[in-house]
């Protein structure tokens, strides 16, 4: 190869490594990237942290000869256990863990005596004889097991599984001849594998990501750390029949130089243990430290929105519902609205023309006779509500074979789109799909390039984004990397993503968190910004779904529901992180709750559902008093954000008013209150706590600071 050559092949080498770096610079590495990684036995050791959930390791077999010798599993291999009687050196070699070497047992009867309270499930004997070797396992209750073996039984390992639930005491053989025992070994508990990880030096442990599934045969799983590789601590027990992912929260924070992980398996031939995934992050967990906030340039009223659909669930046009419900209710708590537009009301097809314009020029073949967009959002916007409009496809009921020409079908409606609800001033957002993963990769890339060019060749004033991804995890099964999706030189101006505050716990249950925990996906936003500025996309955010499930009127009896007091006081603290993290607009799912059965996301509403009359829950009054005090307020710093207090300030230009929101950062006993104290230098004009308006909170004005008692609920601090 000459210079030239090689010169050309490290450039292009340079450049695809700075490709993928920019591709996946949303992800914060595991710990573990840098340590060294040991098993006691198997292969692949290196899935474990692959970040593949779907690739693992697999130990080997202890069973029926891998354990004879293993020290931890094989009692034989420690003196103190048993003795024989008579000259017992000269049988060592029967007990040395190698199965080819040998000792001569005389004839008669030989007895070995158990001195350790052993529950043997398994042994291995390999002889060698002439004669019939009788071979007997005495228990402490009394019973006997007895094998027998002939000539023809010599040079074969031989494995006994053993059932009984009592101490074994003693075991004999008896032979009328001396024979040749190569092994005698058994097994006292449970099969032990171990993985071990021994970092450079002591690494911060604040959350723990474990894929460890396993089936019948493995009974725990303990992961254990350590600093000098002698005194190990345990940090959990890994419940091995959890399917998905598991989050662990490692509080208070530990430091560590080795981590191990123990397999707990029964003693069963031919067994195998796998794990499938592990990553270890500081405190800041998988989402990495949030950036120092920045002053907002957009006000309360113009960030906070809420997800609907036509007719505000009453299957009705807007026109029809009444004059306190839909548009009209809702410009109680924001001044924003995304619609979900789905395009097969639209189009029977693409490359149709949409039935937007077949109605305005008054076509009579109109397949939906009871939509009209113009009608539904000039509704909405005469009671004061802006829509974000997400176009809504995936292969339920507009299968990606309809597309015979994604780019350019795209393009068109596109262009009928942004044209027809510009002219009409009816929108001011379009979402390029809401959750197509369904989709292949390249086909929602084509749909997405096309159909932002045709928004943008009809349009100067359309702010377009994509579906919504994640930049934290390129294996997630939700098929939703952003790398896999968006394309250099996509016309669009912001990223979108959808966050909800989940988790599965250590039995494998889907579960709220708060969202101030560094395992709730309110922090992805961070992912989001770096993956942005190192790819050359706008970092304008939006959030177009997060939530919680709650009853307000409704069951909610699947695993994430949390209490109707926590979807208030979660939800707004939530909104205010958002907020702080710079998130340009943020909707919450859904308006109300869904009529359907209690599953995921169908007890989100902040209202009951149609069939309970759409009462109010406590969180739609939370937000209701939240923006009539914030709505035209600024955020504009970070007073305190820790593991006791959380205070964010806020002003408000139009009144000259500053204003603080401060809460404790509470999982559990929300209502339990603190004292704390928040470094402010002002008096105090009113103090409210959100849930509860009318009830006094107690603080105390002191210099330089307020001391407040404080609980999970949000206060607002008005200051002079």
């Amino acid at each position: 190869m000459n210079l030239k050559r090689l010169s050309i092949f490290i450039i292009f080498l340079i450049s695809a490594y700075d490709l993928i770096a920019q591709s996946d610079a949303g992800i914060i590495p595991s710990s573990i990237s840098n340590a060294v990684i040991t098993a006691s036995s198997g292969s692949n050791i290196e899935f474990i942290r692959d970040g593949n959930e779907e690739t693992f390791w697999e130990s080997s077999n202890a069973l029926p000869e891998r354990y004879i010798q293993s020290e931890e599993l094989n009692i034989f291999l420690q003196e103190e256990n048993y003795k024989l009687e008579g000259e017992s050196n000269k049988y060592l070699l029967a007990f040395d863990g190698n199965i080819n070497s040998k000792a001569v047992v005389k004839k008669g009867k030989t007895i070995i005596k158990l001195y350790e309270n052993n529950f043997l499930k398994f042994f291995s004997l390999k002889l060698n004889t002439q004669s019939e070797v009788e071979f007997e396992i005495v228990f402490r209750n009394g019973k006997i097991i007895n094998k027998k073996y002939a000539a023809q039984d010599s040079y074969v390992l031989q494995g006994i599984e053993i059932n009984e639930n009592s101490l074994v005491k003693e075991i004999h053989f008896s032979c009328k001849e001396s024979f040749e025992l190569f092994e005698l070994a058994a097994i006292g508990g449970e099969l032990i594998d171990r993985i071990n990880f021994e970092f450079p030096s002591p690494i911060e442990i604040g959350v723990i990501i474990s894929r460890h599934l396993n089936y019948e045969g493995v009974d725990s799983i303990q992961l254990l750390y350590s600093n000098n590789k002698t005194n190990w601590s345990k940090i959990s027990n890994l419940n091995p029949k959890a399917v998905a992912s598991v989050s662990l929260l490692i509080n208070p924070i530990i430091y560590a130089r080795y981590l191990q992980i123990v397999i707990f398996s029964s003693p069963k031939p031919y067994k195998k243990v796998s794990f499938r995934e592990f990553a270890v992050y500081d405190r800041y967990g998988i989402f990495g430290k949030p950036a120092d906030a920045l002053a907002s340039k957009r006000t309360w009223k113009e960030s906070f929105g809420v997800n609907t659909i036509w007719g505000w669930g009453f299957g009705v046009s807007s026109k029809q519902i009444g004059n306190n419900a839909g548009a009209a209710k809702f410009s109680k708590i924001t001044s924003l609205a995304r619609s979900y537009h789905r395009i097969d009301w639209d189009l029977q097809k693409p490359g149709d023309t949409p039935e937007f314009i077949l109605r305005e020029k008054a076509i009579d073949s109109i397949n939906n006779k009871w939509l009209n967009w113009k009608e539904e959002y000039a509704i909405w916007q005469d009671h004061g509500i802006e829509t974000d409009a997400c176009i809504l496809f995936n292969n339920d009921y507009f299968p990606e074979s309809k597309w015979t020409n994604a780019f350019y079908q795209a393009k068109k409606y596109g262009e009928d789109f942004s044209s027809f609800f510009e002219k009409n001033k009816l929108i001011r957002l379009i979402e390029i799909g809401n959750e197509p993963w369904g989709y292949s990769k390249s086909l929602y890339s084509e749909i997405l390039k096309g159909m932002a060019v045709g928004i943008k060749n009809t349009s100067t004033t359309y702010k377009v984004i994509p579906c919504a991804m994640q930049a934290y995890n390129k294996h997630l099964y939700l098929n939703n990397y952003i790398s896999d999706y968006i394309l250099p030189n996509n016309k669009i101006d912001g990223l979108n993503t959808h966050i909800y505050s989940y988790i599965i716990n250590e039995d494998g249950d889907r579960v709220a968190v708060n969202p101030e925990d560094p395992r709730s996906e309110t922090w992805s936003v961070n992912n989001l910004k770096k993956w942005a500025a190192a790819n050359n996309f706008s970092d304008e955010i939006y959030v177009s779904e997060y939530g919680f499930d709650s009853e307000g009127g409704d069951d909610c009896i699947h695993s994430n529901c949390v209490s109707e007091y926590e979807q208030a006081i979660y939800g707004l603290r939530q909104s205010l992180i958002f907020y702080r993290l710079g998130v340009k607009e943020f909707y919450w799912y859904f308006f109300a709750n869904v009529d359907w059965e209690s599953i995921l996301h169908n007890r989100s509403g902040l209202l009951s559902n149609y069939s309970s009359g759409f009462q109010e829950k406590l969180s739609f009054k939370v937000f209701e008093t939240i923006y009539s005090i914030l709505k035209d307020s600024y955020f504009t710093s970070v007073i305190l954000e820790n593991n006791e207090v959380y205070c964010y300030s806020y002003k408000n230009k139009l009144r000259d008013e500053n204003i603080l929101i401060a809460w404790r950062p509470t999982s559990s006993n929300h209502k339990e209150k603190k004292w704390v104290s928040i470094p402010i230098n002002a008096n105090i004009k009113s103090v409210i706590d959100v849930t509860n308006p009318s009830k006094e909170v107690s603080y105390k004005k002191e210099i330089n600071k307020l001391k407040i008692a404080l609980n999970g609920s949000p206060v607002v601090i008005t200051l002079r």
